[in-house]
């Protein structure tokens, strides 16, 4: 582990799979963080109005680190509010953004699979959705 201080967020399963949709911005960016930055690295908890970031391998394997919400924002980049940081995930992974009546939708189709594993959100927010379903694969790819 490298200290990126990124997480994956413990809690909201459903179904075997994270429930994204539940997670507030600043957590989603910071499970794209981890992902993107740090390459999976780091597992958190988000408890009360914080986080805690455990390294899962490595030199400073289970080594904790608290943060507030505030500081835990200020160590990332804002991939749900900012064009520019979401961008680049956006167009090298495929993911389609559409507009709805009632929102945005994002899509992944993988495409060694086709069909089988169309991972689609709907969120108010186009960022937000194409997070959303960029955690969704990523969650996927590491089974």
């Amino acid at each position: 582990c490298h200290v990126c201080f990124a997480p994956f967020a413990g809690g909201f399963y459903l179904g075997g799979y994270m429930n994204y949709e539940e997670l507030k911005p600043w957590q989603i960016s910071q499970l794209v963080h981890n992902q993107v930055v740090c390459d999976g690295e780091f597992e958190v908890t988000f408890e009360n109005h914080g986080c805690q970031w455990r390294c899962k391998e490595g030199a400073l394997s289970g080594e904790v680190f608290e943060f507030t919400m505030n500081e835990a924002k200020a160590k990332v980049k804002h991939y749900t509010s900012d064009i520019n940081f979401a961008w680049p995930i956006i167009q090298s992974n495929g993911i389609s953004l559409v507009y709805m009546v009632d929102g945005w939708e994002a899509h992944w189709l993988n495409p060694d699979k086709g069909m089988d594993e169309d991972f689609s959100t709907a969120d108010g927010d186009a960022l937000i959705a194409a997070m959303i379903c960029f955690l969704k694969m990523k969650e996927s790819e590491n089974g």
